[in-house]
């Protein structure tokens, strides 16, 4: 397989971005079934109140099980640090945006610290790598099943950004930024095939939304029933 040229270009090479072939056991049928049934799990456990637990493991059982017999190799799910320093921009440009909308938020004096309890840096910590579990869940589960299923990347693309949205209500704050940044991630996936800088941006993001925007309107990050049970 081609890799990226020497010259250090930004975008992996055409080659590279093609969907990977179905494999004899893994048809279009059950890649959808798989999607079907992690998305379902996920809303559960999303709007299922005080029962969010015990839904949430299965909708991670089942998001790992389907995953590790997939056959993808951690390359194409993202794990494997391939095009690291050509996607470091990635995490620069969060980097950026996040300090942007702090300075929006100190100067509207809006700014707080994230969460309510809790020393905020481990909370910091806990949050970044929640960025990575959904970058996970977004790209090397959602996204590349129906990059198979369509056969075509860019439609891949505006698939899973859409499952993205979705997963964020109702909360107004991240809705809006989940149909920004849902296709816009699913497509510096697709051009790199790399969830770290990803996941940092992500991450470094929603801490300064969370931090900048007042609880009372994103209710802590809070989505599905959790952002009408928060007081």
């Amino acid at each position: 397989m081609p890799t990226p040229q020497a010259s250090g270009s930004f975008l992996a090479s055409a080659a590279e971005r093609r969907p990977p072939p179905l494999s004899l056991f893994r048809s279009r049928t059950a890649a959808a079934l798989e999607i079907f049934l992690g998305f379902v799990l996920i809303e559960a456990a999303i709007w299922n109140g005080g029962h969010l637990v015990p839904w949430a493991w299965l909708a991670l059982g089942w998001i790992a099980a389907s995953t590790l017999t997939a056959g993808f190799a951690f390359r194409e799910l993202g794990l494997a640090g391939r095009n690291f320093r050509p996607a470091l921009w990635v995490a620069g440009a969060g980097l950026m945006l996040a300090a942007g909308i702090i300075a929006l938020g100190a100067l509207a004096g809006t700014l707080h610290l994230y969460g309510n309890h809790g020393h905020p840096a481990p909370r910091g910590v806990l949050y970044l790598a929640w960025a990575l579990a959904q970058e996970l869940i977004l790209q090397s589960f959602f996204f590349l099943r129906f990059e198979r299923i369509l056969n075509s990347g860019k439609k891949a693309v505006w698939a899973a950004g859409l499952l993205f949205f979705l997963a964020h209500v109702p909360n107004p704050v991240l809705l809006i930024a989940a149909a920004i940044t849902g296709p816009l991630l699913c497509e510096l996936f697709r051009r790199y095939r790399n969830l770290y800088p990803l996941a940092i941006a992500h991450g470094l993001v929603g801490l300064a939304l969370a931090a900048a925007i007042p609880d009372s309107i994103h209710h802590q990050m809070k989505v599905g029933m959790a952002y009408f049970h928060w007081h």
